[in-house]
């Protein structure tokens, strides 16, 4: 059944990885607790919707149909033999059963079939997408981009660059609470969106919405450790600048030169000297700026 419907609607049943995935890329699905809080938000709909059923044909079956159908007889009667009549209202009902020529007992038996039938279709096809909608909900992570992909007759995907996230949030509701889930919200400084007919669109604030993870708080570190290092690139990571030799560099380029010292010489200039000094002070620099950054996200 669920490769029926998924050939019908032209859906994958997994989204492509991107051409550039590496060992880091992660492709998952919404925590399972989701699934089961959804199948509790529908057992209440489809309670509601029996009670509205029930409540209609209790409604129908409190008529009086036998003798509200004599009567209609009656009018038509008089309507047909030319009898006057004294309210209006009555006239109406008799012409309308003598225009119509469907009784009404007919008529509502089936409404009522219609009514319990259109139900227990409803009842399986819902049930059945509840779950396939869990199951095409996906999660794409790496070091590099976040993807999310969800819906069925619609399908939207997002995709977002590591290096253009701005804030995260993580976000729990009492039910959600109850059920030790949550959502992280991702926004970035821009993003794509596509959607199954193929037209895609960016954005100046773009937000992704990761929902019902088991573990927001771990995703959102692995998005900040992925940050810090696209933000590190070029410049080498934090963690691997040795400390203790870029402040003997720094000692050695603000030393005096001596007769002995090896800056000493008609190769090096003082004003290369200079030079150097800048670029270890410049490397100081940007390492406690990135750490901050870091630290921030």
């Amino acid at each position: 059944m669920k490769s029926f419907v998924l050939r019908f609607l032209k859906i994958a049943e997994r989204p492509t990885p991107p051409p550039d995935a590496d060992a880091s890329f992660e492709l998952f699905n919404p925590s399972k607790r989701l699934l089961m809080l959804n199948w509790i938000r529908w057992v209440i709909r489809q309670f509601w919707a029996l009670v509205g059923v029930v409540f209609s044909l209790a409604f129908l079956g409190a008529v009086d149909l036998p003798q509200f159908l004599q009567r209609v007889a009656s009018i038509a009667d008089q309507v047909r033999q030319g009898m006057p009549l004294d309210e209006n209202l009555e006239i109406q009902m008799g012409k309308l059963a003598i225009d119509t020529n469907v009784t009404l007992v007919e008529l509502l038996s089936w409404v009522e079939v219609l009514a319990i039938g259109g139900f227990l279709i409803q009842l399986v096809v819902s049930g059945f997408l509840v779950n396939l909608r869990w199951q095409m909900h996906w999660y794409m992570v790496s070091d590099r981009i976040l993807g999310i992909r969800k819906g069925l007759g619609k399908v939207n995907e997002q995709t977002m660059t590591i290096a253009n996230v701005q804030n995260m949030k993580i976000r729990q509701g009492p039910l959600q609470r109850l059920f030790g889930i949550s959502d992280l919200e991702v926004h970035t400084a821009g993003g794509t969106s596509s959607s199954a007919d193929g037209t895609t669109s960016s954005e100046q604030l773009h937000v992704g919405k990761f929902e019902g993870l088991d573990d927001a708080e771990g995703l959102r570190q692995t998005i900040r450790t992925a940050l810090a290092r696209s933000r590190t690139a070029g410049l080498g990571d934090p963690d691997d600048i040795d400390h203790a030799t870029v402040a003997s560099d720094l000692a050695a380029a603000s030393a005096p030169v001596t007769a002995t010292s090896p800056l000493n010489g008609p190769l090096l200039s003082q004003e290369a000297r200079g030079f150097k000094d800048e670029v270890v002070r410049a490397r100081l620099a940007a390492e406690t700026l990135l750490k901050n950054i870091a630290t921030k996200v």
